[in-house]
């Protein structure tokens, strides 16, 4: 008897400490109003849960009633990538987002900014999988570049009004009448 209870045991020890270390891909907000009269923006987040990344690499779907066959657009600001191979891209024929990028040196926290999405003002009904990652694949900042575990959430249109991380809210497009008054940094070579 106490064998079974020690192998029940050991399992979740382990089960809980393989999926305690996956990074996590989100969206902030992760859920949004649908009668949408502007342009909103969801904004892609990694929460690495203490493993250092360095590079990152994923397939958004975006399902066509977000759009309507309006364009989508995305903006890189505030993004943790300081070296895209592939910056984010839409591809409207086939409903999807594609993107690649290095962060020298790694990186490591809990709301760390990919990118934003700038969806068009819509009337959809709820979609509960609005976008999704069809594919995404994070590696470690560990000399080989071994793939971290990582866990995708998704974004859903529904019957509530969604609220963005305040850690990041000032970071995010809202909308076109917000004024940018942040002086860009001074550079220089040296």
């Amino acid at each position: 008897m106490n064998i079974i209870i020690f192998s029940i045991v050991a399992v979740g020890v382990i089960f809980h400490s393989a999926t305690a270390s996956a990074a996590v891909v989100s969206f902030s907000p992760s859920e949004q109003f649908v009668k949408q009269q502007k342009p909103y923006t969801t904004t892609v987040l990694i929460n690495t849960e203490g493993e250092q990344v360095n590079a990152v690499e994923g397939i958004i779907k975006v399902d066509p009633r977000v759009h309507n066959g309006a364009a989508i657009q995305l903006t890189d600001s505030g993004s943790l990538i300081t070296y895209w191979i592939s910056r984010p891209q839409w591809d409207a024929g086939q409903n999807v987002i594609r993107f690649s990028g290095a962060i020298p040196g790694g990186y490591t926290g809990a709301t760390g900014i990919l990118f934003s999405i700038i969806l068009p003002a819509n009337d959809t009904p709820d979609i509960d999988r609005a976008i999704t990652f069809s594919d995404f694949k994070a590696y470690k900042n560990d000399g080989t570049g071994s793939s971290a575990r990582v866990v995708t959430e998704s974004f859903k249109l529904g019957n509530t009004v969604g609220q963005a991380d305040e850690k990041i809210a000032d970071q995010l497009y809202i909308d076109d009448t917000k004024k940018d008054d942040i002086a860009p940094e001074i550079f220089s070579p040296h």
